[in-house]
């Protein structure tokens, strides 16, 4: 406002009254509505015609000051407060209305410095209003509320948060009633609130979110503040969806439903459903998110809803794909054409066809999701579709790979150039080139993947690019790495520190150091191993950065204990510590353990490896350090084993059970149990190694458990022959057949077949029955089709009967 226009406003309301300067304190009488009222008003006028006109003047202030104010320049300022020290001439006569009017001035006045973050000349005319104007309470709530709100926008969350509270206990107390003609102060509360609410929710802070969100139910229950709890419910779901916790959610989610029945509230719900759809999807409840996405229908029919619905749709197809029920995905898909054509409806289509391709993907029905693939082109040809196509032909290529299907996928990659060149695509043509280098890499050939490689600089050197690129690195260098190529693979791990530091880039030279430091230590390169693992400090220090060092750690560990450096290989593991307390780290300080006790074993060195083996207790109780620790026993038994040292070896197996009973636990003390029974056969202690045969039979019914057991039962079969007790080693064959079925079980049958006819014609006092026995072992054996090795166990078998005569 300039001051010309300061000028004008001044002029018009002067123009509009005249002074009595015959009255005290030359108030403010009598408007000029026409040249002959220009004077003061007749004696024998009632007085309180001079009430009415200045009530009138009042209200002219009051709305000239707040619509000056509205301008929220300095020069705006000037001329409210020109206006009000003319108003303040005004008498108030104890007339209500003209302090009335005054005192919201006031809060005017008081909202215009709030919004400018003037908050010292706000607090200084609310100590104006708190003084003067006790019995208007109410303005100092609407002044209050005027800057809680402004301290909103300057972002200060404390202050912002203290005034609420205060004014929310005044609102909840119903003292005192609203000022009339402004501003809604319980609609200011409102906005402070879902400005408080949504700061809480970005910083993750869910319990103060929460506190916020039940507080607006005090607001009072107009339209726009049940509509403000609707968006604020809205975005409470999706925290506790983010959270992991589906019931709060839903809790929130059916209570929108008493929040009225308004167009507006109602596309909330449907925003709401959207949410809650993918809390259930991500929780693996898939029938309460189909039940949430068929109640939708129900909110109406607009095309706002109807967006929201396929929205929805995307999320049901998501949790039905991943629970593996195909049908159910594939029916809800289909109906999402009926939903209407928009172009938001078309993308959510989109998305929803590459969760579908996905789906398929993982099913193996590759003809249905290349279907698929083709058929969005049909679904328009924006920019955000032809990215969606982009994003279904990666996960094709991925597909196409797994199943080796280069040519295929080699096709889709290339036609990726016919869907644009937006940053987003060229990302995604780069994400296709890293999958197809694998592809390259799965089927041996190197040279198909290299001259991809070389083509990815064209995509563009942009940051997310070069992230993409970097994957691409560790690929082709993980490839060069399979062919024993350390030089070629140190060359482009060397070339990678030219893309860039960002967290993904340093990640994959991580990940690319990991093998490096493998592929050396297995070629027995150990300074050029160690010294890339000392150069991983140098990539950061993320969560993710130190448990790719700890892997390096064991990697290089590893190779130390492979060359006999034991000394090298513990210092590395007690360096591991230094890399933070994670579970990861500790998992991975597990596995150079295990290989670490292997290493002292095989040095001889039985105190180290059972100290380092002990150890491994404090790291944790996680399921796999359990089967690290299960597999640390195992080495520890073998330890003790060829030390004959028996007793410890058992008291090892026998403590095992402590660590749990889950198949990975069962088959780890199934290979234990196997070692020591091989042990005690070894040392002619067949009842020890009988008392261990038949607990294996507690340890699972996994195929590796069935394979360890009947090979278990050729080992006691032969030490029965050992011992002359033919008759204990037909019992063990006869348990064989009764095994579920295992790859390899008609093998195992031959070989424990001819081992028992073996020992039936080694007897040394031969029973009339062992030709009948070893007859019908015979007749067992001898027309089940094997080849090789098994087939010379047949033939060794048919030997010895003829031998004896038996045949």
């Amino acid at each position: 406002m300039n001051s010309q226009e300061h000028t004008k406003i001044m002029n018009e309301l002067i123009s509009s009254c005249h002074y009595d300067k015959r009255e005290p304190g030359n108030y403010i009488t009598t408007p000029l509505a026409n040249p002959a009222g220009l004077g003061i008003p007749p004696k024998d006028k009632n007085e309180a015609s001079h009430f009415v006109q200045w009530k009138n003047h009042a209200e002219m202030f009051y709305r000239s000051i707040s619509k000056v104010l509205q301008d929220k320049t300095k020069d705006a300022l000037y001329t409210a407060e020109s206006l009000y020290k003319l108003f303040e001439k005004i008498p108030s006569l104890e007339q209500e209305e003209i302090t009335r009017y005054k005192a919201k001035s006031i809060c005017e006045f008081i909202n215009y410095f709030s919004q400018n973050k003037d908050f010292n000349s706000a607090l200084k005319k609310l100590g104006i209003l708190e003084e003067t104007f006790l019995n208007y309470p109410q303005s100092v709530v609407l002044a209050k509320a005027y800057i809680a709100l402004g301290h909103t926008k300057d972002k200060n969350i404390l202050e912002a948060h203290r005034l609420y509270l205060e004014l929310i206990q005044r609102l909840v107390t119903g003292e005192p009633e609203e000022l009339p003609e402004t501003v809604s102060t319980q609609e200011i509360c409102a906005q402070i609130a879902a400005f408080l609410f949504s700061h809480y929710i970005k910083k993750e802070k869910l319990h103060e979110a929460r506190a916020i969100f039940e507080s607006m139910k005090d607001l009072g229950d107009k339209e726009i503040i049940r509509e403000l709890r609707a968006m604020a419910t809205v975005n409470i779901i999706y925290a506790y969806d983010t959270a992991g916790n589906p019931d709060e959610a839903r809790a929130l989610f059916d209570a929108m439903k008493d929040l009225g029945d308004t167009e507006a509230i109602r596309e909330l719900r449907a925003n709401a459903s959207v949410n809650m759809t993918n809390a259930y999807g991500k929780a693996d409840k898939q029938e309460e998110a189909r039940a949430i996405f068929d109640a939708m229908k129900d909110l109406g029919d607009t095309e706002a809803i109807r967006e929201q619905r396929a929205k929805a749709a995307v999320n049901i197809v998501a949790a039905y794909g991943n629970a593996g029920n195909l049908e159910e995905a594939r029916t809800i898909f289909d109906a999402m054409k009926d939903l209407g054509n928009t172009e938001v409806i078309r993308e959510q289509r989109a998305k929803a066809t590459v969760n579908m391709i996905n789906v398929y993907g993982n099913a193996a029905k590759l003809d249905k999701a290349r279907a698929l693939v083709d058929a969005m082109k049909e679904l328009g040809d924006t920019e955000a579709i032809r990215e969606l196509r982009a994003e279904a032909t990666v996960n094709m290529i991925a597909a196409y790979g797994e199943a080796e299907n280069q040519a295929e996928a080699r096709a889709l990659f290339d036609a990726m150039k016919d869907l644009g060149d937006s940053e987003e695509i060229r990302v995604l043509r780069a994400n296709a080139a890293a999958n197809m280098i694998i592809v390259y890499i799965s089927i041996k050939n190197l040279d198909k993947a290299r001259a991809l490689f070389d083509t990815m600089k064209d995509l563009g050197d942009t940051k997310a690019i070069r992230n993409e690129h970097a994957n691409a690195y560790f690929n082709i260098i993980t490839g060069y790495l399979r062919i024993n190529d350390t030089t070629t693979a140190s060359s482009l791990f060397n070339a990678m520190q030219k893309l860039g530091d960002t967290e993904e880039i340093r990640i994959a030279r991580a990940k690319a150091a990991v093998n490096m430091i493998n592929a050396f230590g297995d070629t027995g390169k150990l300074d050029e191993a160690r010294a890339l693992l000392d150069a991983m400090k140098d990539l950061g220090d993320t969560e993710a950065i130190r448990e790719l060092r700890a892997n390096a750690s064991v990697n290089m560990a590893n190779a130390y204990g492979k060359a006999g450096k034991l000394e090298e290989a513990r210092a590395l593991l007690d360096a591991m510590k230094d890399l933070e307390d994670t579970e990861a780290v500790r998992e991975q300080c597990a596995k150079a353990i295990v290989n670490m006790v292997a290493a002292y074993g095989n040095a001889g060195n039985l105190e180290e490896a059972y100290a380092i083996f002990d150890a491994m207790k404090d790291l944790g109780d996680t399921e796999a350090i359990k089967e690290q620790r299960a597999n640390a026993t195992i080495n520890m038994i073998n330890v003790y084993s060829n030390a004959s040292k028996l007793d410890e070896a058992r008291a090892l197996f026998d403590a095992m059970k402590e660590l749990g009973n889950t198949k990975a636990i069962g088959e780890l003390r199934a290979k234990a149990a196997f070692n020591i029974f091989l042990t005690y056969g070894n040392s002619a202690k067949t009842d020890e190694a009988r008392a261990i045969f038949d607990a294996m039979t507690d340890l699972g019914n996994t195929e590796e458990i069935r394979l360890l057991r009947a090979n278990a039962a050729v080992h006691m079969i032969i030490a029965y022959g050992k011992t002359a007790n033919p008759n204990e080693a037909q019992k063990i064959f006869d348990s064989l057949p009764l095994l579920d079925d295992f790859p390899g079980k008609q093998e195992m049958i031959v070989r424990a077949g001819a081992k028992l006819i073996e020992a039936y014609a080694n007897a040394k006092n031969p029973q009339e029955n062992h030709k009948t026995a070893a007859l019908n072992v015979y007749n067992t054996i001898k027309d089940i089709e094997v080849q090789d090795e098994a087939l010379e166990w047949k033939q060794e078998a048919e030997k010895a009967m003829k031998e004896k005569g038996w045949i």
